[in-house]
């Protein structure tokens, strides 16, 4: 947590019509967040990392070294419909175009 008790974690910020689908689904499922941060993919939470200072000069390393990239949107699901759908904690529904 930072001094003023925020949770650090490492996201990619969306734009376009990638934001504009993101938003749409969190003015249904977390509209209280929605106004608080942008539309974005959170890649790592706090409690994922040991290291806070290694992933930050890693990240930053590779946004050097990496260009643009489309994020292309699939299946939505939140945990209440995975739990729902008998699926385990952790475990996520993929679009069929994900699988090889």
């Amino acid at each position: 947590m930072t001094e003023h008790g925020a949770r650090q974690h490492l996201a990619i910020y969306l734009d376009g019509e990638a934001a504009r689908a993101v938003d749409e689904l969190r003015l249904v499922w977390d509209p209280v967040m929605r106004r608080v941060a942008p539309a974005h993919v959170t890649v790592v939470y706090p409690e994922e990392t040991v290291d806070a200072g290694l992933l930050l000069e890693r990240a930053a390393l590779l946004a050097r070294e990496t260009s643009a990239f489309p994020i292309r949107l699939g299946e939505a699901s939140s945990a209440r419909t995975r739990a729902a759908a008998g699926c385990s904690r952790g475990s996520r529904t993929r679009p069929d175009s994900w699988r090889s």
